[in-house]
């Protein structure tokens, strides 16, 4: 059974979201929103995979799920594990036709689900790891029931490292910075481009510096600037709007042009430290349409952790 006291948190990537336990963290995150991979640790040995990938055509869950456990036989083999798989369809029912789900011991267990959702057009596996012969069934069950895997109501949520940001779905990822103390996540369609940074140790930061004087040492100087305070969550926050200076537009835009790059001209930064967490945030939104940038903004929400 689960342990009622069990604290879980979301989290969301490429438009796979789940619940997960609270002390578990991301120890591998690679690919994009057409395939991927992530793995979840608790500290001491693996506990959740998820697996990703566009399937337009004749997929079959029977066949890679053959397929999957024909692979983990091999490499049991190789470490003279035995390994035992077994179909389990009904203890993870879902409203797919095509999910089933699965055990299998070797020298961990797993509870997992395999399944291709019609809407996004990708197929989906994933397991929750334990110790050999230590299955928590009810635990696997809540977090292999809590994944989706597209968007709803126009919106994707990015919840990770601590941080959640939820943007319109028209949105990929870009970029992705993660380093001690530092995050950087970069998002860019068509018109319009998102950056969202995290600081640590923010006390530290502004120390000696405001965070107005902060965000100005981050922007442009090429640009016209406008500040004014806001509040994001209840904190306090400098906001900075403006456009790339006249006499350099035609500049950047034939650049932009000879070198097939996209150009953001208008943009709105703002900042915020969340003293609870003490981290300072940042979101820089861009566009080349000044008219859509003020209900970018309003659909844009960082929520702080």
């Amino acid at each position: 059974m689960i342990n009622s006291e069990k604290n879980f948190k979301e989290f969301g990537w490429q438009d796979i979201n789940c619940l997960v336990p609270s002390d578990w963290e991301p120890a591998v995150i690679n690919g994009n929103h057409e395939k991927g991979f992530v793995r979840f640790d608790d500290g001491f040995i693996p506990r959740l995979e998820i697996k990703w990938q566009e399937a337009k055509h004749g997929f079959s869950t029977e066949k890679t799920l053959k397929k999957y456990f024909k692979k983990l036989e091999n490499e049991s083999k190789l470490h003279n594990i035995e390994f035992s798989p077994e179909k389990n369809p009904v203890i993870f029912e879902k409203d797919l036709p095509s999910m089933k789900g699965f055990d299998w011991h070797a020298d961990f267990s797993a509870c997992g689900i395999i399944y291709h959702c019609q809407a996004c057009k990708r197929a989906v596996i994933a397991q929750v790891l334990f110790r050999r012969n230590k299955v928590d069934r009810s635990l696997a069950r809540k977090i292999l029931l809590s994944i989706t895997d597209h968007s709803s109501a126009g919106s994707s949520n990015w919840s990770v490292y601590d941080c959640s940001l939820k943007l319109p779905a028209c949105f990929r990822l870009y970029g992705q910075r993660l380093e001690s103390g530092f995050l950087e996540l970069d998002f860019k369609n068509r018109h319009h481009r998102v950056k969202l940074l995290r600081w640590g140790m923010a006390e530290q930061l502004l120390k000696q510096e405001s965070i107005k004087s902060f965000l100005e040492k981050r922007l442009d100087k090429n640009r016209e600037l406008s500040f004014k305070e806001e509040n994001v969550n209840g904190h306090p926050s400098v906001s900075a709007a403006g456009c790339t200076v006249r006499h350099l537009l035609g500049i950047r835009k034939t650049a932009a042009k000879v070198f097939r790059r996209q150009f953001y001209p208008h943009f709105i930064h703002r900042a915020w430290q969340c003293p609870a967490s003490n981290r300072l945030y940042s979101v820089e939104i861009a566009t080349s349409k000044k008219d859509e940038l003020e209900d970018l903004r309003e659909k844009i929400r960082v929520e702080c952790q």
